[in-house]
């Protein structure tokens, strides 16, 4: 079975527990990338605005600033404040979490390097 039918899958299941039980779902995705995915019934908040603090001088080469962003901890939104994450390659890039809408409710995907 390929990574995107057991990721169908996995959704479909999350998304009826989550409709059924009116909270967020918490289940790993795809097994072999080691991530989880939340499905929350609700939009989250406005994203706040930060003061990004210059990285440290002599680390700014491999510091990289992740945005804060909404976290759903199964009763509420609760802010995670940005923060400075250490580049594990000089070519790797960054890509923030970020929520999406779907049918069956907000999912979260979280950050990553690429």
């Amino acid at each position: 079975m390929s990574i995107v039918s057991r990721r169908f899958l996995l959704q479909s299941g999350l998304s009826a527990l989550a409709l059924a039980g009116g909270v967020a779902a918490i289940a790993p995705m795809a097994h072999a990338q080691g991530i989880g995915i939340i499905i929350v019934p609700a939009e989250p908040p406005r994203t706040r605005y930060e003061y990004i603090p210059p990285p440290p001088y002599h680390r700014r080469e491999v510091l990289v600033w992740d945005p804060g962003h909404w976290h759903w901890d199964g009763r509420g939104w609760v802010w995670i404040a940005g923060h400075y994450v250490e580049r594990p390659r000089h070519e790797a890039i960054w890509v923030p979490g970020h929520w999406a809408s779907y049918p069956d409710g907000w999912h979260w995907t979280p950050g990553g390097w690429h």
